[in-house]
């Protein structure tokens, strides 16, 4: 069944609608430039979820042919099973009944690891993102509505912040605005004027309703899970 809307709503509002018109027990999104490679894919996916009661999503192993990388993140390994700090966004399953009659982002965020909010969203649920490397996705990126070089940086980038702002406890925040000047520095994306350019993104796209903070205990867990540099 396809849904065609008459405005671009981002990835993130994109997938906020597509996830409403859903009714499975799992919700699979893959992307229009990613193609599915493993036979039996759906079958072993399911039989996955369902001997992990505890995971609320899982994370499919994704390679990128052209750069022959594999996308992935952060990945660990818990009580025995291969776990994800986040997910890949363009290939990967929710657990449905979880975020049902939720918002899954803030439609705000358009582009650029919006996933990391669901996964911060998981973790306050005290639910687990699987790794699954038996199970593979091909990422043949797309000219079509790309954004690249130092917009895409600086997407990513602005995002994680505000991402961070919306979930991590409230103590931890005002640690968070250093460390965003230091990687815009770092990225050479500070320039004459283009802070208040940045500024002005922020304002666009942080909104305080879609607040969902992790506890401090649950922020410390993930701290010592997956280390400072991935926190901050």
């Amino acid at each position: 069944i396809y849904k065609y809307m008459d405005n671009n709503l981002g990835v993130a509002g994109g997938r906020n609608v597509a996830f409403e018109l859903c009714s499975g027990e799992y919700v699979f999104c893959l992307d229009d430039d990613a193609v599915i490679e493993t036979s039996g894919f759906f079958e072993t996916i399911y039989q996955t979820m369902e001997s992990n009661k505890d995971a609320a999503a899982a994370s499919i192993e994704v390679f990128e042919p052209e750069s022959g990388k594999f996308l992935k993140g952060y990945t660990f390994e818990k009580n025995g099973v291969g776990c994800a700090q986040s997910f890949v966004g363009g290939a990967h399953v929710l657990r449905r009944c979880l975020f049902e009659g939720q918002k899954l982002y803030p439609d705000n965020l358009r582009f650029g690891s919006e996933e990391v909010y669901v996964a911060y969203r998981i973790r306050k649920m005290k639910k687990i993102i699987l790794y699954l490397d038996n199970v593979r996705v091909l990422h043949m990126p797309s000219v079509i509505a790309r954004v690249y070089g130092d917009e895409r940086k600086l997407n990513i980038i602005v995002n994680y912040y505000i991402i961070r702002c919306l979930c991590y406890p409230k103590v931890i925040v005002p640690l968070l605005y250093p460390v965003f000047r230091n990687r815009l520095w770092r990225h050479k994306l500070l320039k004459n004027g283009s802070y208040k350019d940045i500024e002005k993104m922020i304002n666009e796209r942080y909104c305080k309703e879609e607040i969902c903070r992790m506890k401090f205990g649950d922020f410390m867990k993930m701290l010592h899970e997956v280390g400072i540099r991935r926190v901050f």
